[in-house]
């Protein structure tokens, strides 16, 4: 059985009660939180990280191919492939890090 379809989005449902929903599919309730805002922060928090997971994946994915293409002891390494796989890395990153809504670019 596969997770319920993202996006993921928290909505409020009243006095401090928040629900994770996907389409008409209620997934969550938050609604006991011993400080004000607690319950928000949690369900958006859960939802940032839901609806970033795959890009994450697939951006550490391409970290370990570049990694594991660096590390490779060929006595000619293909440099053009390296760059390649860096760049794809790169990419996915900032994908990664622009749907977390992190403005941080990365330098590498």
């Amino acid at each position: 059985m596969e997770h319920t379809k993202t996006p993921w989005i928290a909505k409020s449902q009243g006095c401090n009660v928040y629900a994770l929903t996907s389409g008409d599919i209620v997934i969550a309730l938050f609604h006991r939180g011993d400080k004000p805002g607690q319950n928000k922060a949690n369900a958006e928090f859960i939802v940032k990280a839901v609806n970033s997971h795959d890009e994450l994946v697939a951006a550490l994915e391409a970290w370990q191919k570049v990694e594991s293409e660096m590390s490779n002891n060929t006595p000619c390494p293909d440099l053009a492939l390296r760059a390649q796989y860096r760049k794809k890395a790169i990419e996915l990153t900032s994908k990664a890090l622009a749907k977390l809504g992190n403005s941080k670019k990365s330098d590498h």
